[in-house]
């Protein structure tokens, strides 16, 4: 090649090598003049993609990208502009050390401006790092957010997050649905054609529809040759089996193949996000889930190394969060307070919104709070709900304690409306099952 490039410059002189270099210095940084077309090339980590948006942060460009998949199949970029990262390179390892994390993240938290302090500009978004691969890695810190800032934005000088213009972040925001959308963080993006098929793509479908196929046909023995050594003999895959055998006569009169399907990878490590059918109701409408499958490469083979389920309710789109969020401080809770957090985060909105309906459904027939009963209470708060517009409610701090028929909720609550009325304590719930669903039947709030 060194030949080729010699007699181009005896050939047509000094510009011409220069043009010469500069594209053999793009090719070997893998930054090829195709980059700049959007609309054909994509970064390598985006396997597939059904439905939704992805977002890339290329530390080295200090940018970060939106990509959408359209009903024609194709990807567009939809969204770019320039960020700030770590001082230091390379991936997070620990606290303090100033670098930002490399991996495939989700959004879990959505924060505005009410409740950050000017560093972090307008609003925030909290990222699940160390994720499940980061700490299998032993990588561990912690408060990594996609944020804005009120000063000019500079180049590699933020402690670890992945810092953008106000007006860039409020933009990233429409493209962000909380738990749903990947957020992919790398060195160094390599871009490849899009229309050139992966055979990793083809090798990870197989994985997850084997996934799916043994856990609704009850086959344990296939389903833990699918995962990694030190993984397998999981309580889990239990109660996932029993979910999915309860469909198997369905299968004649619905499509329970997964559906909606994501898949990310970077360098050994995979995710593959898709949403599974529970059950079916009645009236043929369908209860689900959507499901992370974790997986590492070993020895040129690709193993789950666990699967988390994340409820639908969950996901909602960065601009629908209001102020009324539930904050639980642990990463991956189980089952018993993932629904509890959802009925709490339910039972906020709809007191927020003046949704009547949906806040006595959070309540237990026999609840009595002052001297109340269901229906006296539900009518003193429709009343205040009448008389007060613009409810705002708060929730923080949030410590869940479950059994397994009985629960209690502590957190803090600040509660303001128009018209200047604003109180703000500690609210207590104590919660129970009722027909499989948790109920709140007592509450007491302290100052």
């Amino acid at each position: 090649m060194f030949q080729r490039i010699f007699i181009a410059v005896k050939v047509f002189g000094n510009k011409i090598f220069l043009l010469v270099s500069v594209l053999f210095f793009l090719a070997v940084a893998g930054l090829s003049l195709a980059f700049f077309s959007s609309q054909q090339y994509i970064p390598d980590s985006i396997v597939s993609l059904t439905t939704g948006n992805v977002v890339v942060v290329d530390k080295q460009l200090q940018k970060l990208f939106v990509f959408h998949k359209g009903s024609n199949g194709s990807y567009t970029k939809v969204f770019e502009a320039p960020c700030s990262t770590g001082k230091k390179p390379g991936a997070k390892q620990e606290p303090g050390d100033a670098k930002t994390p490399h991996g495939i993240f989700f959004a879990t938290k959505y924060y505005n401006n009410h409740e950050l302090s000017s560093t972090y500009g307008t609003m925030a978004f909290h990222l699940d790092f160390p994720n499940l691969h980061d700490r299998r890695a032993g990588r561990n810190g912690s408060n990594i957010w996609i944020h804005g800032t009120n000063k000019p934005l500079q180049p590699f000088q933020s402690n670890g997050c992945v810092a953008l213009r106000n007006s860039d972040i409020e933009r990233l925001a429409g493209y962000i649905c909380l738990w749903k959308t990947p957020i992919i963080i790398e060195e160094s993006v390599r871009w490849v054609p899009q229309d050139q098929r992966s055979p990793l793509k083809d090798e990870l479908e197989r994985i997850l529809y084997t996934w799916d196929r043994a856990a609704s046909e009850g086959d344990y023995n296939t389903l833990e040759s699918l995962y990694m050594p030190d993984s397998r003999d999981r309580k889990e895959h239990k109660s996932i089996i029993q979910k999915a055998a309860n469909l198997k006569n369905l299968g004649y009169h619905f499509s329970l193949y997964p559906r909606d399907i994501s898949i990310l990878k970077q360098d050994s490590t995979a995710i593959i996000l898709f949403d599974k059918i529970l059950s079916v109701r009645s009236d043929s409408t369908f209860q689900g889930t959507f499901v992370k499958l974790f997986l590492e490469k070993n020895q040129d083979h690709w193993y789950i190394v666990e699967d988390i389920p994340q409820a639908a309710e969950a996901a909602r789109p960065a601009r629908e969060v209001k102020d009324a969020k539930v904050e639980v401080s642990r990463e991956e809770p189980s089952g018993n307070e993932r629904e509890i957090s959802r009925l709490i985060d339910k039972w906020a909105g709809s007191w927020q919104s003046g949704n009547m309906k949906e806040y006595r459904s959070c309540y237990a027939p026999d609840f009595r709070s002052k001297g109340m009963n269901l229906n006296s209470y539900i009518a003193f708060k429709t009343d205040l709900s009448r008389r007060y517009r613009n409810i705002s409610v708060r929730i923080s701090n949030v410590k869940i304690s479950a059994g397994t028929h009985t629960a209690t909720v502590v957190f803090t609550q600040k509660y303001q409306a128009a018209g200047g009325l604003k109180s703000s304590g500690t609210k207590r719930l104590e919660l129970k099952k009722v027909k499989e669903s948790w109920k709140i039947y007592r509450e007491t709030m302290s100052r």
